[in-house]
């Protein structure tokens, strides 16, 4: 559920949860959620983070210790299965007598992808939350950007792409 940073997790008391969660979860004609008791209940500060250049002499980065990307778009483990693929590819390439060029090129590889992912994320996340925020201004843009989404093939398009991650760029 999201709440402001820096909340205390006190201020959410069991009936406070599950009537977000009916809330948020309910659906007509759906038979109503079966409550459970909180085991845990914490605030957690999601942060994005990319560390430029991935690589620094012999050490090379890869998935969390190079990038992170808020879950909101699912992107982490994609990520990182991608910057270890390159990576693989960059170290059989060197150590069969290659040139080593997948190695000089892997931070550049893999953050033109961890960029597009950063932007992608952020702009889901102002989908989800704009309007949440109280702020009149982001209520409007993500109305804006629901409508375009909806509404435009071209902007239909883009997002399933980008979503799925199948730009040919990559």
């Amino acid at each position: 559920l999201q709440c402001p940073p820096g909340d205390d997790p006190q201020n959410w008391s069991h009936d406070r949860v599950w009537t977000a969660l009916r809330t948020r979860l309910g659906a007509a004609d759906a038979p109503p959620l079966a409550e459970g008791a909180l085991i845990e209940r914490r605030v957690l500060d999601m942060h994005d983070y990319v560390v430029e250049p991935m690589t620094y002499g012999r050490l090379f980065l890869a998935g969390d210790a190079a990038h992170l990307v808020a879950p909101i778009a699912a992107k982490g483990m994609n990520l990182a299965l991608h910057d270890a693929f390159l990576l693989g590819d960059a170290l059989v390439g060197y150590l069969t007598g290659g040139d080593g060029d997948g190695l000089d090129g892997y931070s550049e590889a893999c953050l033109r992808r961890v960029w597009d992912y950063q932007e992608f994320s952020h702009w889901l996340s102002e989908v989800y939350h704009g309007t949440a925020t109280g702020d009149p201004f982001r209520a409007g843009t993500t109305l804006a950007r629901l409508r375009r989404l909806f509404t435009s093939p071209a902007a239909a398009g883009a997002f399933a792409e980008q979503y799925l991650g199948t730009a040919e760029h990559y």
